[in-house]
Order: structure tokens, then sequence, then C-alpha cells
């Protein structure tokens, strides 16, 4: 199998992660291997009109004609988590452009993906694994995605894929105060994301394979959507909790290990199969046992330090320290009510390692829904948390919660 490692601006990510968390990408994708030889030269091909294509975002974002000439769009059937071509082409040339740049893809002929028919074609048809990582080597994501030769040009055919599916390893630790010591847990999170308002029939979702126990024979659920007709509702994130027979979790678990194929089966309001993906767990997370704060980001300075320094359009920033192996990726600065209810969230990926932002202005539709407490709203700010994450080399995800 050849390799090629390609350097890419995170701009042709957005291609394959299709602009959902930017930076919080999971893992996919498996391979068995395809029925017939790829042509010798098609990645080499595929690699130089993906370098063309990175070109279009140097200087921003291009113009949809322009970026819809990379994309097989006479395709009727093309399907790009669940985007026909023109949806897909209007989400690269409408998102806002990535902070960073200088990430790398590692692009590899792929094989068999979701069902034995998506095979390599000597002819016509490629499926490309990609690897992105950055400078540092840490993996930032996965994807797979088809391109089609159309007479003489490797464009993109989607991923045949009808929902945005991830699952990525997760570790966190809760900082200690004064009276609570820190606290930590790893897990596998998974998140199931109809993008369109024609893909809202998902009602739920479920995990199977080797690693998963499960007293049900589908699985176990981890997405349940009670109004399926409404999109808005779809996205979810679940967490499967590591085996652990010390703390009694033996069931509706996970026994991850490096390498583990999920297999996520989608249904609809009937109970009929919607779908059926495969995910690939690049490297199972720590058990929580095996965690301690060394292995954490660690917040140097965060102003303001108090709650009482929360006010309308105040400024506030942040800086950290990571341990070797990680690099951060996102930050979330959340403000609580006395109710125990967010009034609002401050978040983006970071500036190394340093985050700044703006509070929002005074805004109540009602007493009690105000993106900003006023006078006589009859809400008190009570608690902020700050959250950064980060990454290591293998993908696994590191949040501090503090």
């Amino acid at each position: 199998m050849q390799d090629n490692l390609v350097k890419i601006r995170p701009s042709l990510w957005l291609a394959f992660a299709l602009l959902s968390a930017i930076l919080l990408n999971g893992c996919g994708g498996g391979s068995n291997g395809g029925s017939s030889a790829p042509v010798s030269n098609g990645l080499a091909q595929i690699q130089a009109q993906m370098n063309s294509f990175t070109n279009l975002f140097a200087a921003g974002l291009p113009g949809l004609t322009v970026a819809s000439a990379y994309l097989d769009t006479a395709d009727s059937n093309f399907k790009m988590d669940g985007m026909s071509a023109a949806i897909y082409a209007k989400q690269l040339t409408t998102a806002p452009a990535p902070l960073a740049s200088g990430d790398y893809f590692l692009l590899t002929l792929a094989g068999v993906f979701d069902n034995t028919s998506q095979n390599n074609n000597a002819a016509d048809t490629q499926w490309v694994d990609a690897i992105q990582f950055n400078a540092s080597g840490v993996t930032l994501g996965r994807s797979r995605v088809k391109f089609k030769n159309v007479g003489g040009t490797w464009l993109i055919d989607g991923n045949e894929r009808a929902v945005l599916v991830n699952l990525r390893a997760e570790s966190a630790m809760t900082a200690a105060t004064s009276s609570v010591p820190a606290t930590f847990s790893s897990d596998i999170n998974i998140s199931v994301d109809p993008t369109t308002a024609a893909l809202s029939g998902i009602a739920s979702a479920r995990v199977s394979g080797s690693s998963i126990v499960s007293s049900s024979p589908s699985g176990l659920l981890v997405y349940s959507n009670s109004a399926p007709a409404t999109p808005a509702s779809a996205v979810l994130n679940s967490q499967i909790s590591l085996c652990d027979s010390n703390t009694n979790v033996v069931n509706n678990c996970t026994n991850a290990a490096d390498g583990s194929t999920y297999t996520i089966t989608l249904y609809d309001s009937s109970g009929a199969v919607v779908a059926t993906y495969l995910e690939v767990l690049n490297k199972a997370p720590l058990p929580a046992t095996a965690l301690s704060a060394a292995n954490f980001p660690s917040a140097a300075s965060i102003s303001p330090s108090t709650i009482g320094g929360v006010t309308p359009g105040a400024s506030m920033s942040l800086s950290w320290t990571n341990p070797g192996g990680l690099v951060s990726n996102w930050v979330d600065f959340t403000v609580s009510d006395s109710n125990g209810q967010l009034v609002f969230q401050l978040s983006g990926p970071s500036s190394g390692n340093t985050f700044s932002g703006t509070f929002p202005s005074n805004t109540c539709t009602t007493a009690n829904v105000c993106t900003y407490p006023v006078a006589n709203s009859g809400i008190t700010l009570s608690r902020f948390q700050v959250t950064i994450e980060a990454a290591d080399a293998y993908g696994r995800q590191y949040f501090l919660f503090k």
C-alpha cells in the first residue's frame, strides 16, 4: 500500500471533516482491502489535485463556482455525511476560516469501508484514508473519502454516509478545590449528527462490536431522538464508559483496545435500519486509575479570577501549560446562574496556550432567559468554569475542567 505525506492547510480538513467540531474531530474508518488493484499513479494524481484544492484557501475562502470544480457535482448520488454536492460546496465556501495553518495529511489508498461494494476500482474510483496531524505530530482527525476519475481529473465524490458520525477516546480531570480533591474519568465519546432536515428521521443509534458489553443483542443504545422530525434536537454526544469490575461498571460499557472496531447502526422511528457504519478507535484512553494531574493541561492564569469580574463587555483571558506530548485545540468559558443554568458561553480554538474573548452585552428576552443578567432580571451569576482541551499524538482528547 502506497503512502504520501502531504503538506496541507486546515481548510482542506474541512472538506473531510465537514466543518463539524473543527478541532474536536474523531477517528473513523476501517479497511479490509479492496477487490481490485488501484491504478499505480492514482494516489499521486489525487495528491496533486488536493494540493491545487488547498491553494484555493491560501488567502481565504474560495468562491462557490471555483470550489465546486473539485467536486463531482454531476453525480446525483453524491453524499458527504448526508450533504449533496451543492450543499457540501456551500458549507466549504461559507464556513469561518480556521485560525491555524501547517497541518499535514497522510493519504493512503483504502479498500472496503462500510460495505463490501465500496472498493477501489482501477478504472474510475479510489477510496482514500486521510489522517490529519500537525507539525507536533498530534493526530487531529481521520476520515475516508471517495474520489472519481472524471475525464482524467480526480474529483471528490463524497463518503456515501447519510449521517456524520465520530468516535474518539477522551479523558477528563476536574481540578481540585479547597475542599474537594481532583477527580479523573475516561470514556469513549460518540457523536451522531444528522446534518440536514432530510435526515431528521434518525430516531436512535446503537453501538456494537467485540469490545462492547451490553445486555441487548443489538448493542448499546447511545442515541435516542424522541422528536426525529426536528433536526435541531438530533445532534447528540454520548459517552461510553470503560468496563471496570473494580467500580462495578460491568454492563453497557466497552473494553476499549487500540484499534478496536465499533459498528454504529442507525434506526428510524419504526425500528428499521437506516445505515450501518464502522469506526476504528485509533488508541484506547488511559483508565481513570492511571491518570494524574501530570497528564492534563495546567491553568497558569485566569482573568477575571472571580465571578465579580464577569461584567458586560469586559475582557477575559486565559493561559496554561501542557505536559509533553499534548497540543491544545479548544477552550470553553461558561458562566452559570444561581439556579445552575448556563447563562452564556465563550468558546473557540486556542492560540497556542492562550485564549481571550469579550463577555457579551446585556440582553434579556424574558425575566429568566438572558444571555447576560441585567437589573431586575432576578438572576445572579454564581460560578464560571473553564474547560481546556488538548490532544496527544494518537488523537486522544484530554479535558481540564477548572
